[in-house]
């Protein structure tokens, strides 16, 4: 019966000394984990990188003149709300001449980095519909940010009220206070 007894202990003290030890590993092991996850950093996308209020000047050719620099223009840059890969430009009342386009907004505008430079691709938007006219025709020639100066150019065809092409360039500086947080 003592020997029972003796049995008995040993194994409740070798399973509470287990248990001790399984707890041990487990505190570690989830500690180790949380380190490693604390270690992780959030990686911004190209376009959370740009995403910013540029102002600048805007100039813009039309039939072969280029305007004096409208100077104060401002360009936002946004992370698209369908993919944080891409880019939404918008450039707000927007108007040349007589002539009240309003906002013009292009979405879904792909952008690509090469070493700190980053570049605004190519984006056509066909019937986009503005004030006083029908419908306008815009192309994103080409654009660049390179340390928080973005420049870009734009063509933006019309057939109201006679056909024509209008070719809007924009060099600007970031917001140093907004970046990354546009409006």
């Amino acid at each position: 019966y003592i020997c029972k007894y003796w049995i008995c202990v040993c194994f409740l003290k070798k399973y509470k000394l287990f248990n001790l030890k399984m707890k041990i590993m487990k505190t570690t092991l989830l500690g180790i984990i949380l380190l490693f996850i604390s270690g992780i950093s959030y990686a911004e996308t190209i376009a959370e990188q740009i995403a910013n209020t540029y102002v600048g000047d805007l100039y813009i050719t039309l039939m072969g003149q280029t305007s004096d620099p409208l100077d104060n223009q401002q360009i936002l840059i946004e992370v698209n709300k369908d993919n944080s890969n891409l880019i939404d430009l918008k450039l707000e009342n927007f108007s040349f001449g007589d002539m009240d386009l309003g906002d013009i907004l292009i979405e879904g505008v792909e952008v690509t980095q090469i070493d700190n430079d980053v570049r605004i691709e190519e984006k056509k938007i066909e019937g986009m519909k503005l004030p006083e006219v029908r419908s306008v025709d815009i192309l994103v020639k080409e654009g660049t940010v390179v340390d928080n100066n973005l420049n870009i150019l734009l063509d933006i065809k019309t057939t109201v009220p006679m056909e024509m092409t209008v070719g809007v360039r924009f060099t600007g500086v970031g917001d140093a206070t907004n970046l990354n947080n546009p409006k």
